[in-house]
C-alpha cells in the first residue's frame, strides 16, 4: 500500500531532489511559451506564489518525497505555467482550480501503483516537456489544456487491475463500457463527471465551443493510454522520428539537385532513430548512403518527403518541429503520443525513482495474479514472482515497451536526451542485478 503522507505542514521541498539535475536544465518559470510576452498590457498578476515549489521544472524531483498537499500545489503551478487560467479566454479562479484538483486526487484510490502520485507524476512530465521542449508549439492552447487534464485524470478510479481482469470477471465496468478499453473509457468518464460539476463551473469558463473542443481532446488523450494501442503509437512515433530525420537532412543539402536525387532513391525507413544529426552535418552523399534504399511503395515515399520538406520548411536552426500546428490530425497525434510516453515515464527517471516505481507495480500485479487464483480466472499475469522473475519482466518492459517508444521521442524532442540516457542506465542496472542473482544461483520459477 501506499505510505501515509507527511504532514500537511511540511515545507514543499522537503525530501525532495538533491541539487544534481541529471543533465536536464531548468526553465524559468516567468517566460514559458512566451509567457512574458502574453503578459505583456494584460494586466494579469499571478495568484499563485510558487517560490516555495522550487522542483516544478526539475526531472529530479521524488514523487515519493512531497506529500499530496504539495503535489496539488504544484499541478496549479503547472496550469498557471501556461496561462491556461486567468490571464486568457478561461477564467477559472485558482482556488476553485485547486479545488477541482482536490477532487481529482480523492477520486484515486490507494493502489499501490496507479494512485495520486503516479497521476502527479504523469503531470509532471506532460509539464516538464511541453515546457522543455519544443512540444507545446504543435499544439494550440486548448490542446496543451487537453495535454494537463488527460494526464492528471488518465488513471482517476482505478480499479488496481488491468483491462483483461476486468474483462474475465466480467466486472461492472466490463459490462458497462462492453469489454472496450475498459478502465480507459471509465477514466474518460470519471474525469468529465468531476469538470462538469457546476461548482466547478468548468463548462461556463470555457465557453461550450471550446469546452467541446477540449473534451474532444482529453478524451482522444486518455484513451490513448489504453496498452492494446502501444505499438501503434509505437509505429506512429517512429514515422514522427523519421520525418524529423529526413527533414533534418534535406534541410542540410546543398542544392536543389541533391534533394532530388534523394527524393528519387526513396527512404530507408528502418534506419536508425537515435539523436538526429545537425542540419549542416550530414551531406548529399551520406544522405544518400542513410536513405539509398527503395521502398516497396514509391508514392507513399514523396508523400514522406514533401511532409519531410514542409516540415524542415517550418523549422527554426535550433530544432525540428516534427508535428505541423495548422493541421488538427498532427496536433492530435502529438497529444496522444505525449500522453502515453508520459504515461510510460517511470524508467526514464534517476534509478532510485524508477526502482521504487517498478516495485510498486510488481505488488500491484502479485495482487491481481491472488484474485485471479482466488477467483479461478484465467492468469494474465506471471504467476512467479521471485526477484529473479520479476528482473527478467522488468529488463524485457524496459527494452520492448518503454525504450522503442522513447527512444523516437527523443529524436523528435532532443532536449529529452538526457532521459533516454537514464532509460538506458536503468536497463543496464536491472541487467547488472540479473547477472547477480544467476551467479547467487538464483532460479527461474
Amino acid at each position: 500500500a501506499v505510505p501515509p503522507s507527511p504532514p500537511a505542514s511540511q515545507e514543499a521541498g522537503s525530501g525532495a531532489a538533491d541539487d544534481d539535475q541529471s543533465g536536464v536544465g531548468t526553465v524559468d518559470l516567468s517566460d514559458a511559451h512566451g509567457m512574458d510576452a502574453m503578459l505583456e498590457g494584460t494586466g494579469f498578476t499571478p495568484c499563485l506564489d510558487i517560490s516555495d515549489c522550487p522542483d516544478i521544472a526539475r526531472w529530479d524531483i521524488d514523487p515519493f518525497a512531497l506529500n499530496r498537499d504539495v503535489m496539488e500545489k504544484m499541478v496549479v503551478g503547472m496550469f498557471q505555467h501556461f496561462l491556461l487560467f486567468e490571464g486568457r479566454q478561461a477564467k477559472m479562479k485558482l482556488p476553485v482550480l485547486r479545488e477541482m484538483i482536490s477532487e481529482f486526487r480523492a477520486n484515486y484510490r490507494d493502489n499501490p501503483f496507479h494512485n495520486f502520485e503516479h497521476a502527479y507524476s504523469v503531470t509532471h512530465t506532460t509539464f516538464l516537456v511541453l515546457s522543455q521542449t519544443r512540444a507545446k508549439e504543435g499544439l494550440m492552447h486548448n490542446e496543451i489544456l487537453a495535454a494537463l487534464i488527460a494526464s492528471l485524470g488518465h488513471d482517476v478510479d482505478h480499479r488496481g487491475s488491468t483491462n483483461p481482469f476486468e474483462v474475465n470477471s466480467q466486472s461492472e465496468l466490463a459490462i458497462r463500457y462492453s469489454d472496450d478499453a475498459v478502465l480507459e473509457r471509465h477514466h474518460v468518464a470519471t474525469t468529465f463527471s468531476i469538470l462538469s460539476k457546476d461548482k466547478y463551473e468548468f463548462v461556463a469558463t470555457l465557453g461550450r465551443e471550446q469546452y467541446l473542443e477540449v473534451r474532444k481532446a482529453v478524451i482522444k488523450g486518455i484513451l490513448a493510454t489504453d496498452m492494446s494501442r502501444h505499438f501503434d503509437l509505437v509505429e506512429a512515433m517512429k514515422n514522427r522520428a523519421q520525418v524529423c530525420k529526413v527533414a533534418n537532412i534535406t534541410a542540410g543539402l546543398s542544392s536543389h539537385a541533391a534533394s532530388v536525387e534523394l527524393l528519387n532513391s526513396g527512404l530507408n525507413r528502418s534506419s536508425s532513430m537515435r539523436e538526429p544529426e545537425s542540419r549542416t552535418s550530414m551531406d548529399p552523399a551520406k544522405a544518400k548512403r542513410e536513405f539509398g534504399r527503395k521502398t516497396s511503395n514509391s508514392s507513399n515515399s514523396v508523400h514522406f518527403m514533401n511532409l519531410a520538406k514542409e516540415v524542415s520548411a517550418e523549422s527554426d536552426a535550433g530544432e525540428t518541429q516534427p508535428f505541423r500546428r495548422h493541421k488538427p490530425e498532427d496536433r492530435i497525434e502529438l497529444l496522444e503520443l505525449l500522453v502515453h510516453s508520459c504515461d510510460l515515464s517511470a524508467q526514464v527517471y534517476k534509478q532510485e525513482i524508477a526502482v521504487q516505481w517498478g516495485d510498486r507495480i510488481t505488488e500491484e500485479f502479485k495482487r491481481q495474479s491472488d484474485r485471479e487464483a482466488s477467483l479461478k480466472l484465467p492468469r494474465t499475469l506471471p504467476e512467479s514472482y521471485e526477484e529473479i522473475d520479476v528482473m527478467k519482466s522488468q529488463i524485457g518492459f524496459v527494452s520492448k515497451i518503454v525504450k522503442p517508444l522513447w527512444d523516437p521521442f527523443t529524436t523528435c524532442f532532443p532536449p529529452l536526451a538526457p532521459c533516454l540516457d537514464r532509460l538506458e542506465a536503468n536497463e543496464q542496472c536491472y541487467k547488472n542485478k540479473l547477472v547477480e542473482l544467476q551467479a547467487a544461483g538464483g532460479q527461474s520459477t
